[in-house]
């Protein structure tokens, strides 16, 4: 799985679905109330959910000019949350606009190791600090005694809500406390940036690069996408989550063994638990893909490795049954890689997580596992439900070859096909 690079988020995806149910309740009460009466007061309350929208947009914007202005690089923007209606490029950033117009998030990267902790930190408090500086702006040039007094015209209502609405932004962002789902709040993400660990900066790094590879690997360019994170590697030669990166793009390329070449000098370097452990899967992986039955003790063993210090990782359980079915193990093969499939698929959404490359490769094993065991028609329905999904790449061209090679045929979808079982 490719690192991550931070998620500056307004509300996590349960928090937003909590402000409109809340929302839809007060409205609600609101509406059965002007039906009794009308009051120029009663307006602030659609005044402060009209607001909603511009200030989330408003929001991710200063996290991003914040991510700008100290040097980081701005990967991506999600406005709203659901499916995607409207996707774009501005100032060479992808926007994504999605469906339901709550929460929202900025991915961005720093550039160097050095100084990312306050650059972070500075990130975060863009969103909140964009709109501390409209309740300023409006403080300043309305005055204070307006926003206070009470209302007896539409226009002060308005500017009223207007305040109300950047005030309760600014202090739930500014909470330091996690959201329902566990994922950090503005506030929270301030706090902790001057304790991120050296390790953690790195993977932002190298998922920067990754995001950045993203028009070329959507566009089949493996080649410019090696030739991008092998300079990105040059320049921060001792990332060891850009040195994956380009393994795992090697291995795309057709390449496993110059990137096993590429990994194995770092077995003699001392690594954190958990970047051994992706060192070793790598390996393993680069040592499946080359395709050479003397080579399946040396994957086997890499892959153990890995699952000594993470038993329960399920992308390392999935290369070691993929391992399994390349050395004609298909029984135990299929039946591990269908739990890995049904643990991927109940993982919780993180704020951000949009990359469905671990599940897709899995469900790719399993449909080759399937063709090997006869059940041509299951392997089908994975295919059509991956090509469905949009997934591409070496492993899932091997797939269509081989059921093509079953009957000269691949049944691919004409519609959105949804997740087959298995």
């Amino acid at each position: 799985m490719l690192p991550r690079a931070p998620t500056h988020s307004r509300t996590s995806g349960t928090d937003s679905l909590i402000a409109i149910g809340l929302g839809a309740l007060v409205f609600g009460l609101f509406a059965a109330e002007v039906l009794r009466e009308v009051t120029i007061a009663k307006l602030s309350v659609p005044f402060v959910l009209a607001a909603y929208l511009p200030l989330l947009v408003l929001h991710e914007f200063g996290h991003a000019v914040a991510a700008w202005l100290v040097g980081s690089s701005v990967c991506k923007v999600v406005i709203g949350m659901g499916r995607p209606l409207w996707r774009f490029r501005f100032a060479g950033v992808p926007v994504t606009v999605r469906l339901i117009p709550v929460s929202g998030y900025v991915v961005s990267s720093p550039r160097e190791l050095q100084g990312a902790r306050w650059r972070s930190a500075v990130v975060y408090l863009g969103g909140p600090g964009i709109e501390a500086l409209l309740l300023l702006a409006l403080v300043l040039t309305v005055g204070s005694e307006q926003l206070l007094m009470r209302a007896t015209t539409i226009p002060t209502i308005a500017l009223q809500s207007l305040a109300v609405a950047l005030v309760l932004d600014v202090v739930l962002n500014l909470a330091p406390f996690p959201t329902a789902d566990g994922a950090l709040r503005d506030g929270l993400g301030i706090v902790l940036s001057p304790f991120v660990t050296d390790t953690q900066i790195e993977a932002w790094i190298a998922s920067g690069y990754a995001t950045r590879i993203e028009p070329d690997l959507d566009a089949g360019r493996v080649d410019s996408a090696v030739q991008t994170v092998t300079r990105a590697a040059e320049h921060h030669p001792d990332n060891a989550h850009l040195l994956f990166l380009l393994a795992s793009l090697l291995r795309e390329a057709g390449r496993p063994r110059e990137a096993g070449q590429l990994l194995e000098p770092w077995l003699e370097r001392p690594l954190p638990d958990a970047v051994r452990a992706l060192l070793h899967a790598h390996i393993a992986s680069a040592a499946r893909d080359l395709d050479d039955p003397d080579l399946y003790d040396v994957a086997t063993e890499h892959i153990d490795q890995a699952l000594a210090r993470f038993a329960g990782e399920l992308t390392f359980r999935m290369i070691r049954a993929s391992i399994q079915l390349e050395r004609g193990q298909v029984g135990s093969a299929a039946e591990s890689l269908e739990l890995c499939l049904e643990g991927l698929r109940e993982l919780p959404p993180e704020v951000g997580e949009e990359d469905h490359r671990p599940r897709d490769e899995c469900e790719t094993w399993l449909a080759l596992a399937r063709l090997q065991q006869g059940k041509v028609e299951v392997a089908r329905r994975h295919y059509a439900s991956l090509i469905g999904r949009g997934a591409r790449g070496r492993l899932l061209d091997r797939l269509e070859r081989e059921i093509r090679d079953v009957d000269g045929e691949v049944h691919a979808p004409t519609t959105q096909v949804h997740d087959a079982p298995s």
